[in-house]
């Protein structure tokens, strides 16, 4: 599964949520969460609250080899 969707923070505080990726300039890393949840919803909710303390968060899927 090749999908990457974005989770920013309105101008009224709630979650957005965006297909693809955020990328405006030059791709920056400063840590990850690996998160595991039974449906998209559930990881939604979950990557939601990291929200509150980044502005964007972007949630990939992770091939378990």
């Amino acid at each position: 599964m090749a999908w990457a969707d974005t989770l920013s923070r309105g101008s009224d505080s709630r979650t957005a949520v965006s297909a693809g990726p955020w990328r405006p300039g030059p791709e920056q890393l400063t840590g990850f969460f690996l998160v595991t949840c039974d449906d998209y919803d559930a990881l939604v909710e979950a990557a939601g609250v990291l929200v509150n303390v980044h502005p964007v968060v972007e949630i990939r899927p992770v091939t378990e080899f």
